[in-house]
């Protein structure tokens, strides 16, 4: 009999698999069967693993059809102990949150929700009609409870019900013989279930991990999809790949990173690559060979995408900007010697990006979430996520500071103008100070309120002395292809043209210089780059900028004077911060945002 091939894309990416696509689902049946064998031998089983092993997969592709098809059980519909209430239904209402939550999972469309808003789960199993087999006997009946984490996560206003939910499980499988409960849960979460075990049968000792995926059984999940297409492997080529995707980051004694096979393999990165290389093969290829592994193959770009669509998604639903995203991975999550870092998860935000923006990389499973001594910590999913997101982040700046090189560049080839940011036309408000930017591309006049420069008097801005060869040394450098190291660097003396930012902001570049009567100098530039989205006073600025990798460090200057005994000691910022923001400036056109200029007047 002639096999039907397929031409859709045999791998289904990071999300999970669904039970229509068993077909494509490799690399499980040892894990499946142990999974099996312990729903029949014991009422309530536990499977847990980390983020994105796999658990949602391995139940739908698997488990489902082994217990219903081979086993004979009756399997409900998977169910959800979380999610939003119906409409028409009050929170107050409910007699157990979980509970109702369960019964909707099984509810038919159009039935009234407040049938069973006090209705116990033993009383609605009770109500069901058991199934039998083809002797009359009663077959087993299960009920899996996925993503279980969510009794943790979800309403935590609603946590005394806990304790009831799991004495009605307690009690629903007190009262049949034939029911089985099956838990799914993420495991930085297990030490929550520890106070109600009691109230299950066997304390729940009947638990599986499951573990990422070993070398065999990623080559499983690499070949076994193509089985009924017109494409294959040719030898050795799947076995090159899943090398590839063991590598992981070591340091070794002397300080030096390498790169060394690890033990596992991440599902989500195996589907992401694979796909990605379906996707991308002419569509003539029939035997992928190591050059095309090569050409279409690349593990770093597909993870870089996938990076990339994860930010984007995290953007869109949540509004953190991508700058503040990118360098809270190179920052947070990856170490100076290029190895995976961790993350402390706060009441509010993670290493200062909102958990709002944080849960939706989780979902994502490029981040996951660990519980180390009560605490919750983030990480990459992998060391092979790495690279990837250094050369994105990389490729990002490089494109950023080329929109700046075409905002400073103007007339023929690469003249560069001192235009930056438009600064050079700015019309100052008529008030009791002016300012002079001087002579560029025209003389400029500029003038502020009393109200808006404090003490700055008949100042007159001027720009550093090195302003003329700054703005030679930009056109050429755009020229030659250095522009993009001149922008991203720490720039000394401070020159037009280079990257400032503020340390709650991502970057943008310096404008010019003012200097006021008492000779103190200022930097002028946007205000929304030099104090960040709140516009802080006092905000410790960067050059070059946080997303070009400017640094701060912290110091306390204690005084050594016998007179000063109580006296707190001094914060210091340090590093390559060049200054502090002091001021915004409304523009001639008005005082929104995107015309607000901001100084920071210069450290010593």
């Amino acid at each position: 009999m002639a096999i039907e091939l397929r031409e859709e894309n045999p791998y289904v990416g990071p999300r999970p698999f669904e039970e229509r696509e068993r077909e494509r689902f490799f690399g499980r049946d040892w894990e499946a069967d142990e999974l099996v064998s312990l729903v029949v031998a014991h009422p309530a089983v536990l499977l847990y693993a980390q983020s994105g092993a796999g658990k949602t997969s391995l139940i739908k592709a698997r488990v489902v059809p082994l217990l219903r098809d081979e086993e004979g059980f009756e399997v409900l519909p998977v169910v959800r102990v979380g999610g939003e209430l119906p409409e028409g239904v009050k929170p107050d209402q409910i007699a157990n949150l979980f509970i109702f939550n369960t019964l909707m999972s099984w509810m038919e469309a159009g039935i009234n929700p407040a049938r069973v808003v006090d209705l116990s789960l033993l009383d609605f199993l009770k109500r069901l009609p058991q199934a039998t087999d083809e002797e009359g006997q009663p077959v087993l009946r299960i009920i899996i409870f996925d993503q279980f984490e969510e009794l943790f996560t979800f309403y935590p206003e609603r946590w005394a019900e806990r304790r009831g939910f799991f004495a009605q499980v307690g009690e629903a499988l007190s009262g049949d013989p034939f029911l089985r409960v099956l838990f799914v849960m993420r495991e930085e979460y297990l030490a929550q279930l520890d106070p109600y075990v009691a109230l299950l049968p066997e304390r729940l000792r009947a638990r599986f991990r499951l573990e990422r995926l070993r070398k065999e059984a990623a080559l499983a999940a690499v070949k076994g999809p193509l089985r009924d297409t017109k494409r294959s492997f040719a030898p050795g080529v799947a076995e090159s790949l899943v090398e590839e995707l063991l590598k992981i980051k070591v340091e070794t004694r002397v300080g030096q990173t390498i790169e060394a096979p690890g033990e596992f393999v991440e599902p989500v990165q195996l589907q992401v690559v694979c796909r990605s290389l379906w996707e991308e093969l002419p569509p003539e290829v029939t035997e992928i060979t190591q050059r095309h592994l090569r050409t279409f193959g690349d593990v770093d770009r597909a993870l870089s995408e996938f990076y990339e669509r994860a930010l984007k998604i995290a953007v869109q639903q949540t509004r953190v900007k991508e700058g503040k995203l990118r360098a809270w991975f190179e920052q947070n999550l990856i170490t100076p010697m290029g190895t995976r870092g961790t993350v402390y998860r706060g009441a509010e935000s993670t290493g200062g990006v909102p958990n709002s923006a944080i849960e939706v990389l989780e979902r994502q499973h490029l981040i996951r979430a660990e519980r180390r001594a009560g605490a919750r910590w983030y990480e990459l999913t992998h060391d092979r996520f790495i690279e990837p997101i250094r050369a994105s982040n990389e490729a990002w700046r490089a494109a950023r500071r080329q929109r700046r090189l075409r905002i400073i560049a103007g007339g023929v080839g690469a003249a560069v103008t001192v235009a930056v940011l438009g600064l050079s036309l700015l019309l100052w408000r008529q008030g009791e100070y002016s300012w002079e930017a001087g002579r560029i591309s025209g003389e400029v006049i500029a003038a502020a309120t009393a109200t808006q420069v404090a003490r700055l008097s008949e100042a007159t801005a001027s720009y550093v002395a090195q302003q003329a060869q700054a703005t030679a040394t930009a056109a050429a450098a755009q020229v030659s292809g250095v522009a993009v190291e001149f922008l991203r660097s720490g720039v000394r003396p401070l020159r037009s043209g280079a990257s400032v930012g503020g340390v709650r902001g991502t970057a943008g570049t310096i404008g010019c210089f003012v200097r006021d009567k008492d000779g103190g100098i200022y930097l002028l530039s946007v205000a929304d780059v030099l104090g960040g989205p709140e516009y802080k006073l006092g905000t410790p600025v960067l050059q070059p900028g946080p997303i070009d990798g400017g640094q701060v460090s912290y110091l306390y200057e204690v005084s050594v004077s016998p007179y000063a005994i109580g006296q707190q000691p001094r914060l210091i910022y340090g590093g390559d911060v060049v200054g502090y923001f002091v001021k915004y400036l409304p523009l001639a056109d008005g005082a929104s945002v995107a015309n607000l200029a901001g100084l920071a007047r210069l450290k010593e």
